[in-house]
């Protein structure tokens, strides 16, 4: 039976290997995480921020991120010889599977081998995993180090705990959130003598420490403030605007059940209606319910549904051993059934999404060849970077409202001098419909309609996909 469980993990993890490599860097954030890396591999160190921004010092572009995930990869590439999106999808799977073991085996300590693994199953076919163990942004591999660190605290293993725990704050900053629920699982849940108490505190934050040490230094020291919160910039004048994320749980509460999947919830309402509740339930609820506590403080602009996948896990944990207190084998097929749906739906959908279309990448390769390599670019993603070489503005522009909404002419032209912009570059399904709603997370369509009419601007290139301007000197 365990070698059966081995492949089809095995098998999973696979398909979404293979999906990764038959598809392009392209979505999201994952292209700034690979130039990151990248850069590390580049320059054999910790960079500040992307050296294409280096004559650009006012555009105050820094990898703000904790850089573990790209240090690990850039020092891959560095073994293998050189940068390879292979091995950084085969790097991201190893997160999906170290998520797979160490959910497997807590959930097996705790309740027992087939809801620990109807748990993992649970979790794995959750599609926030399949979609991010493809994609290459931080939310699995933070997951990952997370259960790792409760499976090892669990087993009392205080040291091993300690390294996870430290990997998953050098992995994403949200993992804090979850140290409070840790150090009250350490300090309640366990010894009952002081000098015990303090020993397992010892071993246990010292490698946390040693860790994160180096890094909380160099952010000191280059950036001036030692953990970094991006702050979300609303208007105090002007036309209402909201700040856009995908995964807002305000703006979209379906979002739950998008990133979440279906089985999940129901194996959570199997366990609060068949009362399978224990003492034991508490080494998953304290983590999951301190971390909720504290996750609105940190998030309270948009609640991304995203920067949950740390409880993830542990709530599938605990749906696992609802679904186990189902006695119907029938039934469970059919809950397993739509976790293997979930599963190809999601593998499925990633890899038609994650295609560079063909009208961008001609836009791309007119950049490379008709523009400046100096030329800066307005633009939301970091994918023209890496196609291109090329550095984009977006976020850095704090006018953006103005620009979008209330500059005439002469002020949009000055904004984009500002931050020294050489093109305008339309993405053209980012373009949406601002007469209900405002937000800087694309094109309001009222900009791009008055495009033609600023004399400072000049169409260069236009397909279906893409139209670039440039701004006049």
């Amino acid at each position: 039976m365990l070698k059966k469980r081995i492949l089809v993990v095995l098998a999973c993890a696979l398909l979404l290997f293979i999906v990764g490599i038959k598809s392009d860097v392209y979505l999201g954030d994952e292209a700034y995480h690979y130039t990151f890396a990248k850069g590390i591999y580049e320059t054999g160190k910790r960079i500040s921020s992307n050296p294409i921004y280096a004559p650009y010092p006012k555009l105050d572009y820094f990898y703000s991120d904790v850089p573990l995930w790209h240090g690990l990869l850039a020092g891959l590439w560095w073994l293998a010889g050189s940068p390879s999106v292979v091995l950084a999808q085969g790097y991201q799977v190893f997160y999906f599977l170290l998520l797979a073991v160490s959910s497997y085996f807590l959930g097996k300590r705790l309740y027992g081998e087939m809801a620990g693994e109807l748990g993992m199953i649970l979790a794995l076919s959750a599609p926030l995993v399949g979609t991010f163990s493809i994609l290459l942004y931080l939310d699995i591999p933070v997951a990952a180090w997370s259960m790792f660190s409760l499976w090892m605290l669990h087993r009392k293993k205080w040291v091993y705990a300690g390294i996870g725990v430290g990997a998953m704050l050098l992995t994403k900053v949200n993992g804090l959130l979850l140290i409070p629920g840790f150090v009250i699982l350490l300090f309640f849940y366990y010894e009952s003598k002081w000098i015990e108490k303090i020993r397992a505190f010892l071993l246990f934050g010292l490698p946390v420490m040693v860790i994160n040490l180096p890094e909380l230094y160099f952010r000191k020291t280059h950036f001036g403030f030692f953990y970094y919160i991006a702050p979300k910039y609303i208007p105090k004048e002007g036309p209402p605007v909201i700040l856009f994320e995908p995964s807002s749980l305000y703006q979209h509460p379906g979002n739950l059940i998008l990133y979440f999947g279906i089985a999940i919830w129901i194996g959570l309402g199997l366990y609060f209606w068949k009362k399978r509740f224990g003492r034991e339930d508490l080494f998953l609820w304290l983590p999951i319910g301190v971390y909720l506590l504290i996750f609105p403080l940190f998030f309270h602009y948009s609640l991304p549904v995203r920067n949950l996948s740390p409880i993830l896990v542990p709530l599938a944990l605990l749906g696992g051993k609802g679904l186990a207190s189902w006695v119907g084998k029938r039934q469970r097929i059919v809950i397993l059934g739509l976790c293997l749906l979930q599963f190809l739906v999601v593998s499925g959908n990633i890899f038609l999404k994650r295609q560079v279309p063909a009208g961008i990448k001609r836009g791309y390769g007119y950049i490379k060849t008709q523009t400046s390599p100096d030329a800066v670019f307005f633009y939301p993603e970091e994918n023209l970077v890496l196609y291109t070489g090329r550095p984009i503005v977006w976020s850095h522009i704090v006018e953006m409202p103005k620009l979008f909404w209330q500059a005439g002419e002469e002020e949009k032209r000055a904004i984009l001098k500002k931050y020294e912009v050489s093109y305008v570059a339309i993405k053209k399904d980012r373009i949406y419909n601002d007469q209900s709603i405002r937000h800087t997370g694309g094109y309001p369509r009222s900009f791009v309609e008055k495009l033609p009419k600023q004399g400072f601007l000049k169409l260069v290139f236009d397909n279906l996909d893409l139209s670039i301007w440039q701004v006049s000197s």
